[in-house]
């Protein structure tokens, strides 16, 4: 498949998440989607409150060139104020953001986001969560 017409994400990941988040990237590249993954140029080893300007930059950049994001949130909670700054971009830049969650969690993760993200920023009736790469996959390929 051309990567330039292939259907894209950015990956909103805690940092501490890193591994799980280069799974997801595998498998979602083994399926033709575009993966812009932020742990590829994040510093290892230091907190995200010291990382160099360039680091912002460069996920900004990553966000502006993908057609949505996918926030890997475990249970439901498991992202902090990096990954609502990086749902906030792309719900102002009018992309869909999809919740990918631990097998499992889905009736959790939807309360606990509830909670997390607030209602006016973030409309449930248009978002999905997804408990599967699989799953995830196939709606990301129809989007370009």
């Amino acid at each position: 498949m051309n990567l330039e017409s292939a259907p894209s994400c950015y990956l909103s990941v805690r940092i501490k998440n890193r591994l799980k988040a280069n799974d997801i990237r595998s498998r979602l590249q083994d399926r033709g989607v575009k993966v812009y993954n932020p742990c590829d140029i994040t510093p290892v080893g230091i907190p995200p409150t010291d990382f160099p300007n360039y680091v912002a930059e460069a996920c900004y950049a990553m966000m502006e060139k993908s057609s949505s994001t996918v926030l890997i949130a475990g249970s439901g909670d498991d992202f902090g104020r990096d990954c609502s700054t990086e749902l906030g971009y792309t719900i102002a830049a009018r992309k869909p953001v999809y919740i990918l969650v631990d097998e499992g969690k889905l009736p959790v993760a939807r309360a606990n986001m509830a909670r997390v993200l607030p209602r006016h920023t973030f409309d449930f009736s248009d978002s999905q969560f997804f408990d599967s790469v699989e799953s995830l996959a196939s709606t990301l390929s129809v989007i370009k």
